[in-house]
């Protein structure tokens, strides 16, 4: 056994040292001598990062805490105590420090960041799963058990390549880093590199297009909009009274139903993410040219990741006109019904959808309120395949003279 000692850092360039925790009993662990050593973990911002408001997934101007690091120890598949330092701060440029004891026959590292405290002390009993919640702020009744809520921003890493050093220096001025032999062995600092978010972030907005909602030709379709009290139906920017169609949320679906210490992915959910802001956007959504962020959207979901299917994406809005709004589909949303406007997303470029660490940008136009559904669509898997057959029906029988 060794004693641990882990210095933590977290300053503005998301660099990141993580402490400890001791050892319990009952660990599938080696004996072996002990030394003093320091554990370092650096945390990478990506490029491309991109819910929720933006300064919650980093995409204003400020890195956020990050709750609950921890660091795992591992003896090939075996769990070692984890070693956890809770949050760490932008403002913590001091550092901060704990002892523990690890085995030198530790040869690789797990890290998490953002994950509850209860399931990373419990991964000495062989993982955790992380299950998606039912959202509490979707407002449609009709939907109120069948709704999850984003999972957090996760951060992790699997490292068997970690570096270790010899020297006594503090772990922020080692220079003298090489590649492990395997183990931890009687080195005495370790760093641990490719901390990065373990999920992704979309950022969506809403536009209103403004040729087909202000149309005022007699043949135009938007005029859905009846008032309460009867008369003609009229388009939205006729409405008397200041009342809006108001963006509530975005329903994703094809979300994993779970998620387990290595991030692996079990069934199926819907999420539901809350609009920040439900006004729609005068202009469309870019990323920033010299950060990639995405500041301004309606709506910041974090996002698992998926495996390059096509994925159905639908537009929540509550109708708050005090008109009732018609659709083409011949339904009728009263005043403080909710209606759902869908599309569906596809890979593009060779690139999935959603992906560890990068943002989607979404910019959702509405070309007509009528467009609109009352209820979500629904999506089927279906497994199809074809029978051939290869004996030979009867054709024409020909009788002809000659």
């Amino acid at each position: 056994m060794r004693n641990l000692f882990v210095k933590g850092l977290f300053a503005a360039s998301a660099v990141m040292m993580l402490a400890s925790c001791n050892n319990e009993e009952g660990m599938d662990i080696q004996n072996g001598a002990t030394s003093t050593v320091t554990v370092g973990v650096s945390v990478l911002t990506p490029e491309s990062k991109a819910a929720i408001t933006a300064d919650q997934v980093n995409q204003g101007d400020a890195v956020q805490d990050i709750a609950n690091v921890s660091i795992v120890p591992m003896i090939g598949s075996n769990y070692q105590a984890p070693i956890v330092i809770g949050a760490v701060t932008a403002a913590q440029t001091s550092g901060v420090s704990k002892e523990a004891t690890i085995s030198q026959d530790v040869d690789r590292f797990r890290v998490y960041g953002n994950v509850d405290a209860s399931l990373i002390e419990a991964m000495q009993g062989g993982g955790f799963t992380i299950n998606a919640a039912v959202s509490g702020d979707n407002g449609d009744e009709n939907y109120k058990e069948q709704l999850y809520a984003p999972y957090g921003l996760y951060y992790y890493a699997d490292s068997e390549d970690f570096l270790v050093s010899s020297s006594e220096n503090d772990w922020s001025t080692v220079a003298d880093w090489s590649a492990n032999s395997g183990k931890v062995g009687e080195n005495t600092r370790v760093k641990i590199e490719g901390v990065t978010y373990k999920v992704g972030v979309l950022g969506a907005g809403i536009l209103l297009n403004e040729e087909a909602i202000n149309d005022k030709s007699e043949s135009s379709e938007e005029f859905c909009f009846e008032p309460a009290e009867g008369g003609e139906n009229v388009v939205y920017s006729d409405i008397v009274g200041g009342g809006t169609m108001d963006l509530k949320g975005l329903v994703i679906y094809g979300q994993p139903a779970s998620l387990d210490d290595t991030f692996a992915q079990t069934g199926d959910v819907r999420v539901f993410a809350s609009a920040v802001s439900a006004t729609p956007l005068d202009n469309k959504l870019a990323f920033e040219a010299s950060t990639n962020k995405v500041k301004g959207a309606n709506i910041y979901s974090v996002v698992a990741e998926e495996d390059g299917e096509r994925i159905v994406i639908s537009f929540q809005f509550q109708n708050n006109t005090g008109y009732n709004l018609h659709l083409k589909n011949e339904d009728v949303v009263p005043n403080g019904g909710y209606v759902y406007y869908s599309s569906e997303l596809n890979p593009r470029d060779g690139k999935d959808i959603f992906a560890a660490a990068y943002t989607t940008l979404l910019n959702g136009t509405i070309n007509s309120w009528a467009n609109g559904t009352t209820t979500l669509p629904t999506t089927t898997d279906v497994q199809i395949g074809v029978v051939i057959e290869t004996s030979w029906a009867a054709g024409i029988d020909y009788n002809v003279n000659l």
